[in-house]
């Protein structure tokens, strides 16, 4: 369960966000790339039955939310605050690990997919930014 659908609602209304100092990675998989990458482990002759772990790119959650905020055609209102306060307000106002799981880094390596099967995203993550801000917009009608 992840927090990309709150934190667009929450650009997206222009809300000022404390997240600028945040200096963490993770990995994002664009669905479009997903579904390219599963055709091309079931063509393959060499994927075998395993699991594979994809990443189109790896970002900050300040990258994450600024990419956010220029595919909905917004002002991006990321305003500094220090880590350690961030948390504190998170633990004493939410009670639970929603804060750490927004600043915290969490990545994969792809590189067996690449290596076994030849999967590259086919989409550029500013294309798949895009395309979701538009799915996005059309939830909020």
């Amino acid at each position: 369960k992840g927090n990309l659908l709150q934190l667009m609602r929450w650009i997206a209304k222009g809300r000022p966000l404390p997240l600028a100092d945040i200096d963490n990675r993770r990995s994002m998989v664009y669905v479009g790339n997903l579904a390219d990458a599963v055709l091309r482990a079931v063509q393959s002759t060499q994927a075998g039955f395993r699991g594979y772990t994809l990443a189109d790119v790896d970002l900050s959650t300040a990258e994450l939310a600024a990419a956010i905020a220029r595919a909905l055609k917004v002002e991006s209102r990321l305003f500094r605050c220090p880590l350690w306060m961030l948390d504190a307000i998170g633990k004493l106002t939410l009670g639970d690990g929603r804060i750490k799981r927004l600043t915290g880094s969490l990545t994969v390596d792809s590189n067996a997919a690449h290596d076994i099967f030849g999967w590259e995203p086919r989409v550029p993550f500013e294309q798949a930014m895009q395309e979701t801000a538009e799915w996005f917009l059309s939830t909020q009608r």
